[in-house]
C-alpha cells in the first residue's frame, strides 16, 4: 500500500513470492534428521576496511585517488567465518549456513546484469564437492564498511590488485577452501 509499482514490478514480486513458497514447501517435504556441525575460522585475505586515515589526517572511503597517502584503516574488521554443516543419517552433506562479512560487489563488468557474486561462486564450489542438491545459505555479516579491495596492496604495487572479471570466483574459492578445512575439524553440536 502506498508504493507505486508498475505491472512488471508486480509480476516480479509475485514470481519471487511463489518461488519462496515453493522452496518452503519443498524443504518441509524433504525434512529429515540431521547432525549439525559447527566451526569458526578466520579469513584475512579477501575482506578489508574501506575507510582509511590519510597522512594529512583526513578519513577517506575507498582512497584510490589518494594512493601514497594512506596511513591505516580507521578500525579493525571482523574476519570470522562461521559455518554450520547439516549431514543426514547416511553421512551426506545436505547444506551449509555460512556467515562472512564483505560486500557482494566485486564485479565491475557491465556484462553482468545479475550475478550472485562471490557467495554464488562459493555455492558452486560446495555443490561440486557435496552434490548438486547441496544448499548454501550465505549470511553476509556486518559488512557496511567493508569491501574486497586491499588498498595497501594497491598502494605498494602501484596497480589495481584484482582481476575485475574473475575476483568473485577467486573469493568464492578461497572461502570454499576455508570451509572445507573447517568441515574437516568441525564439532558435532549436541542435542539439548
Amino acid at each position: 500500500q502506498g508504493a507505486v509499482v508498475d505491472e512488471k514490478g508486480r509480476k516480479a514480486f509475485y514470481r519471487t513470492l511463489n518461488i519462496a513458497v515453493d522452496a518452503i514447501c519443498e524443504a518441509w517435504e524433504k525434512r529429515c534428521n540431521t547432525d549439525v556441525y559447527y566451526n569458526t575460522g578466520v579469513e584475512e585475505r579477501i575482506s578489508f576496511n574501506r575507510d582509511y586515515y590519510l597522512s594529512d589526517g583526513r578519513i577517506v572511503t575507498n582512497p584510490n585517488f589518494f594512493l601514497g597517502q594512506i596511513v591505516s584503516p580507521i578500525s579493525p574488521i571482523d574476519n570470522t567465518i562461521s559455518t554450520l554443516r547439516f549431514v543426514d543419517e547416511n553421512g551426506k552433506t545436505l547444506g551449509h549456513i555460512v556467515n562472512f562479512a564483505c560486500h557482494c560487489d566485486t564485479i565491475f563488468s557491465t556484462d553482468y546484469k545479475y550475478c550472485a557474486d562471490y557467495p554464488g561462486e562459493l555455492g558452486r564450489f560446495l555443490k561440486e564437492k557435496y552434490g548438486q542438491d547441496s544448499v548454501l545459505v550465505f549470511l553476509c555479516g556486518c559488512s557496511g564498511n567493508l569491501n574486497h579491495i586491499d588498498f595497501f596492496a594497491w598502494q605498494e604495487k602501484g596497480e589495481y590488485p584484482h582481476d575485475e572479471e574473475t575476483h568473485h570466483t577467486k573469493m568464492g574459492k578461497i572461502l570454499f577452501d576455508d570451509i572445507a578445512e573447517l568441515d574437516r575439524t568441525a564439532e558435532k553440536m549436541k542435542d539439548k
